[in-house]
């Protein structure tokens, strides 16, 4: 079945939580014709929209709500539709309390519905707190989670342990430890031209002397 064939049978809705001006942002999908048991809310991928890489996100959730799993794509603070603001953008950039209210509101809309949290990158990082915190969530999709800052231009986040290397500190000390080695004379070509030169030509003259001797 495509997702065009799919889509008559999916409700698709816009829903906002928390108080005027603070309000997170998310769609939800739900089956038309059935009271969904389950609820998988999706977390940003990294600071994309709820949308996800490629509208991953989106494509997933028609066609989970076409099996009677209710979705909702969630854009958390300063992402996406979202009104409350976030500057921080490191891997730790999202509030746990913000997947709390959400998780409360799907509580509320759906009766004895397990809860399920997704999340991509930092996504999966502030999902592994929410349930932390919450012992009532049933599962966690943890997919791609950073253990570290990785990229060379993501700030590290502030919750990483001081004594442990990031990626990115690694690839500084990589990079100054080839530059050190490669000035060593023995592994530059014109030294080892000049070296093999005089060792050959101090050969010859020692056998010449040699031969003299003789």
């Amino acid at each position: 079945m495509t997702l065009g064939d799919s889509a008559a049978s999916v409700e698709v809705e816009p829903v906002r939580v928390g108080p005027k001006g603070q309000q997170l942002f998310a769609m939800l999908h739900r089956p038309r014709a059935s009271q969904p048991s389950l609820c998988i809310v999706m977390l940003n991928a990294g600071m994309q929209n709820r949308a996800g890489p490629q509208r991953l996100y989106w494509k997933f959730a028609q066609q989970a709500a076409n099996e009677d799993v209710a979705v909702l794509r969630v854009d958390l603070a300063g992402v996406g539709d979202c009104e409350k603001d976030n500057p921080a953008c490191h891997f730790d950039a999202h509030d746990k309390a913000d997947v709390a209210a959400v998780v409360s509101y799907v509580r509320q809309r759906f009766d004895n519905c397990r809860i399920v949290l997704l999340g991509l990158c930092a996504g999966s990082r502030v999902a592994f707190k929410a349930a932390a915190e919450d012992a009532d969530i049933d599962g966690l999709i943890a997919w791609s989670t950073t253990i570290i800052t990785a990229a060379q231009n993501s700030p590290q986040s502030p919750y990483e342990p001081e004594d442990r290397m990031s990626e990115v500190v690694v690839a500084q000390k990589m990079k100054g430890i080839v530059r050190f080695v490669t000035r060593l004379r023995f592994l530059n070509p014109f030294w080892w031209r000049k070296t093999v030169s005089y060792t050959h030509l101090r050969a010859h003259e020692t056998a010449m002397n040699i031969s003299y001797a003789v």
